[in-house]
């Protein structure tokens, strides 16, 4: 049945469509008609019938929801297993280039940083090596031997020039950024490397306090959120130390801004502890805390103990019959005011 029959039968009778909507309705619910197909404009309008289409559409729209939001967690734990694990075969294939090459090395940027136990997502892999121990070309050519490969053209000029090689693994497609080490302060990053497990690959890797200046020497908005979350982690770190390398770098370049963001993450960490914790009651200084001890649940023998101890009254005597005539004797006798009175 076509709309356009209902527009041209009867002439828009009202009684003609009461009945037919009638009909149409017990179609509908006896399930012999679908609803979307035979239902004409002006019934859905009126609301005939429009709370089950509503009903049958909102049940199948949640299925489908569902379905695609179960399609959409399975891609991702997928991805994420399979990132995982091309994130290590890179790790494993990275180290054994760098120690073939016997040159000191070590893994440094989001790597570096969720083996100090910042919690971070990264999808490369950043490394230093020690720059007068090997050159660009050759591990350039130690890189391709373990499927390391240039992911930029000319980038043995690009080395030579900005000290950096831009490679990358070709089975797993991980980027990777090996940086040549040749000022004093990551000579001696070097030299105060330690070394971690991560996953099943043993990898050297820079010292936070090194991993601070790192990130505040790069300066980006990210950079200065991992090297604030390495202070908070690390309370031990010489700050001392990581302001006098600071200083020196900025006076190479002849910008302080390093210094001042280095200040301004130390003013803000120190607002953060000074901070009342929320529904902690403030303490004025000067007046220290008295602290109390812990309220005990009374036994009944304590409470017994505790108890005020009840006041013993002697038991009321019996009255004699002298002192009972007595008693009825004054209550007869007038009092003095009783007479002036009569």
């Amino acid at each position: 049945m076509r709309h356009g029959c209902w527009r041209g039968a009867g002439g828009g009778t009202s009684a003609l469509r009461r009945v037919s909507a009638r009909l149409l309705r017990s179609a509908v619910r006896s399930r012999s008609l679908p609803f979307a197909y035979c239902s004409p404009p002006w019934i859905r309008s009126q609301g005939w019938g429009f709370g089950l289409h509503r009903e049958t559409k909102s049940r199948h729209e949640r299925k489908r929801r569902c379905v695609a939001a179960g399609r959409a967690l399975e891609s991702v734990r997928k991805r994420h297993a399979k990132t995982e694990g091309s994130l290590e075969s890179a790790l494993a294939a990275l180290a054994a280039a760098l120690d073939a090459s016997k040159a000191n090395w070590m893994i440094i940027g989001g790597i570096a940083l969720v083996a100090r136990g910042v919690q971070r997502l990264t999808f490369d892999i950043d490394a230093t090596v020690q720059g007068d121990q090997v050159g660009a070309k050759a591990l350039l050519d130690t890189f391709q031997k373990h499927a390391i490969l240039p992911r930029i053209a000319d980038s043995l000029r690009f080395a030579q020039e900005n000290l950096i090689l831009l490679v990358r693994h070709t089975p797993s497609g991980i980027d990777l950024d090996v940086s040549l080490a040749w000022s004093g302060f990551e000579l001696e990053a070097l030299s105060s490397r330690t070394f971690e497990r991560i996953g099943d690959v043993r990898l050297p890797v820079a010292a936070a306090e090194d991993l601070v200046i790192f990130k505040l020497i790069a300066s980006r908005p990210k950079d200065v959120e991992d090297a604030a979350s390495l202070l908070v982690l690390h309370a031990d770190l010489d700050v001392g130390r990581i302001r006098t390398r600071l200083t020196a770098l900025a006076e190479l370049v002849e910008d302080d801004s390093v210094v001042r963001t280095l200040d301004t993450i130390l003013a803000r960490l120190r607002h953060v502890q000074r901070a009342p914790r929320v529904g902690a009651s403030t303490q004025l200084p000067g007046k220290p805390r008295r602290r109390t001890a812990p309220a005990k649940l009374k036994t009944a023998s304590a409470k017994r103990k505790a108890a005020p101890p009840e006041r013993k009254t002697a038991p009321a005597k019996r009255k004699t019959a002298s002192a009972k005539r007595k008693t009825a004797l004054a209550k007869r006798t007038p009092t003095p005011q009783k007479r002036r009175k009569k």
